[in-house]
């Protein structure tokens, strides 16, 4: 009786453990993707309702966001500072590293 109650209450507390380091690291991965969104996504996404979207409707969201995607991720439409238009500037990458891009203002002359 006793090896039981031992048995399911380390039974209990290694789930405990498992789901607790699943939850943190999902929230860690969650903040990275966050964090990488361009702001008018994010609030975009923060105002938006609904719990559940179809892969079309968070399309059509990034769009209203004045954002659109590449490979490489989503990357703002206008420049958040001046409301001027966004080039996307990249670098292929070489044997030592991976491709990249980042958006870029011409007006502002700076990277966003």
């Amino acid at each position: 009786m006793t090896q039981t109650l031992i048995g399911i209450v380390i039974s209990v507390l290694a789930t405990w453990i498992v789901a607790h380091l699943y939850y943190q690291r999902g929230t860690k991965d969650l903040r990275k993707i966050v964090d990488t969104l361009p702001d008018s996504v994010a609030r975009t996404l923060a105002q938006e309702q609904r719990r559940k979207l179809s892969l079309r409707e968070l399309e059509d969201l990034i769009h209203q966001a004045d954002a659109h995607m590449t490979e490489f991720g989503l990357f703002p439409t206008k420049c958040p500072v001046c409301g001027g238009p966004v080039e996307i500037h990249g670098d292929p990458g070489s044997e030592y590293s991976e491709p990249a891009a980042w958006p870029y203002c011409p007006r502002c002359d700076r990277d966003l």
